[in-house]
């Protein structure tokens, strides 16, 4: 909000000298004439003193305004950064939700391969799910499967949650993980996890070991080695 801008009163100081100047000049000797302009200087000086008080007066309202506005501006500021915050909250929300619903309701492919659970799979371009391997650019990891089913079966598709296996043989060759290990999509064998930092193919980031059975699941963009 902006605010006041005062004016001065300079143009009505200058208008009364210019009307006293004039009435000086019409007196000359007579006393009558005289008395009657200085009644009228007295009128002049205490409107000009009325008129000032005024203006003071309101100069000080002004002055006030415009303190309250500055207040008010530092409130809206204020207001506005709550606004920004709780925006970003809900945001934050929105994708935990998001993540809850994914948990509890993943989402559901038909898959072209046996698959066990836990182990890595990616679109095909029929639109079904196929074990994922990080040497093959079209394969692009999408989630670890949260049901062990035979192909033409429906699964659940798992990512940005965790999962937890009491054996991880299946997925990474032994039965437990390495808490605080990452995992990397296996270049060298289909549907397979590994922790050893791939040199070939792509470099896929799955997850990390939080316990011995259980993996959190981020799947990052895949790296060209």
């Amino acid at each position: 909000m902006a605010s006041l801008v005062k004016s001065n009163n300079s143009d009505l100081n200058g208008l009364v000298l210019q009307i006293n100047n004039y009435l000086t000049s019409l007196t000359g000797n007579d006393t009558n004439l005289q008395t009657l302009v200085d009644n009228l200087q007295n009128t002049l000086d205490s409107f000009i003193l009325i008129t000032n008080n005024s203006i003071s007066n309101i100069y000080t309202l002004i002055d006030n305004i415009n303190a309250q506005i500055t207040v008010f501006n530092g409130q809206l500021g204020v207001i506005t950064n709550q606004i920004t915050d709780l925006t970003n909250s809900v945001s934050l929300l929105t994708i935990d939700v998001d993540n809850i619903i994914n948990q509890i309701t993943p989402p559901l492919i038909e898959t072209d391969d046996n698959v066990l659970i836990g182990q890595p799979v990616y679109i095909k371009n029929t639109g079904h799910a196929g074990l994922a391997q990080a040497i093959f650019p079209t394969q692009n990891c999408i989630g670890l499967v949260n049901t062990s089913v035979n192909a033409g079966i429906i699964t659940g598709i798992l990512n940005n949650t965790v999962l937890t296996l009491s054996d991880w043989t299946n997925v990474i060759g032994s039965e437990l993980l390495s808490p605080g290990v990452l995992y990397f999509l296996d270049p060298n064998n289909s549907g397979m996890l590994t922790s050893t930092v791939p040199s070939i193919g792509y470099n896929v980031i799955i997850g990390e070991a939080l316990t011995a059975n259980t993996l959190q699941i981020n799947i990052e963009d895949p790296c060209l080695l």
